[in-house]
């Protein structure tokens, strides 16, 4: 289907949108399939009708390159549709806008790449990098299925290698002593952390009409297994909620200055610093509340229901009982143990 003079788009077998354009050289008519978005497609036909004014046009044998900040957008409003994370991604992606700035896409290379890496050497830990590094590589991949590459120039980067997260869990002291420390506006996001098990981006995307005070319920729509959860409020989770101020209705549950927040990493090590515990991760609040349930006796599969787990595996990865708590557990033997048993006869 013709959209305007020049562009047209197409129904893919796979039931996705696909558009091209068309424009005469050489005394003949062209047409190329560019990618998913009509704005790809609009800046590919630009550079066209370019090239065959000042008369460097050849015939194509992939899509025409575009910046990589312009690529840049692209993949952010496709992340967007398709990624829970995409919130944090787009973040990424416009640190390597800043980077990359106007250098064409297909001028990009590994040694660019490795030199942004080495950038952020002491700057973040290494599985940061990592991450961001993963984002870039996803982005490019898709620059490779669109046409735009002929091959990701992040392929020959390697990752750092990096240890296996250590469980770090608050102790009551610890938790009081953070939130002491941390900004107004995140004390209530750490302690919903630690009494709901509550990932970051759930919460900071967490709306009113999710929250059921009456109930004493947040529905939680986008969690990271698909799967709608209900996450049930104790009474310290709900004088929580029920003390922010402002009208319990409609939009952002949590905002600073009026504006939804989208990232608290900051604050938060500000927090951990200023509170003079030893280092810990948002994430490690989760290990706290899963941590909590096992000592005072909650079983996995309900642990596991309530951190969302798609499997019970994940949750005992979250959930070690403190080194007292498996002492005590061996020492019930003596109690209920055979041994026992045959005295009481």
């Amino acid at each position: 289907m013709w959209l305007e003079r020049g562009i047209f788009v197409y129904k893919t077998l796979a039931g996705r949108l696909s558009y091209g354009i068309s424009y005469m050289a050489n005394g003949r008519r062209h047409q190329e399939i560019v990618g998913p978005y009509r704005s790809m497609a609009s800046t590919a036909l630009d550079i066209r009708h370019g090239e065959i004014a000042q008369d460097r046009f050849n015939i194509p044998t992939r899509a025409p390159t575009v910046t990589f900040s312009a690529f840049a957008e692209i993949y952010i409003e496709h992340d967007a549709a398709k990624n829970r994370s995409h919130k944090r991604n787009a973040g990424i992606m416009r640190r390597f806008q800043t980077t990359f700035a106007d250098k064409s896409l297909d001028e990009l290379t590994a040694w660019d790449v490795e030199r942004y890496r080495a950038s952020r050497d002491g700057k973040v830990v290494k599985s940061t990098v990592n991450r961001e590094l993963a984002v870039l590589r996803h982005a490019l991949n898709m620059a490779v299925e669109w046409g735009h590459l002929e091959k990701n120039p992040t392929d020959g980067v390697k990752a750092y290698k990096t240890q296996q997260n250590t469980i770090r869990v608050l102790t009551p002291q610890e938790e009081d002593a953070l939130i002491q420390a941390s900004p107004h506006h995140i004390k209530p996001i750490i302690k919903l952390a630690t009494h709901t098990g509550m990932r970051r981006g759930e919460l900071l995307a967490l709306q009113w009409d999710q929250v059921n005070l009456l109930a004493k319920t947040i529905t939680v729509k986008k969690s990271k297994s698909g799967k709608v959860r209900h996450v049930p409020l104790n009474d310290i989770s709900y004088g929580v909620l029920h003390q922010i101020p402002g009208a319990h209705r409609t939009g952002p549950v949590f905002k600073f200055r009026g504006k939804e927040m989208t990232c608290i990493d900051s604050w938060f090590r500000g927090a951990i610093e200023k509170s003079g515990i030893a280092p810990c991760r948002f994430h490690d609040l989760r290990h706290t509340f899963a941590t909590r349930l096992v000592v005072v006796g909650v079983d996995l599969p309900t642990i596991k229901e309530l951190l969302g787990h798609a499997n019970i595996a994940t949750t005992m990865i979250y959930a070690h009982p403190s080194p007292a708590h498996r002492r005590a557990a061996v020492y019930r033997l003596q109690i209920h143990g055979p041994a026992s048993v045959a005295k009481k006869k």
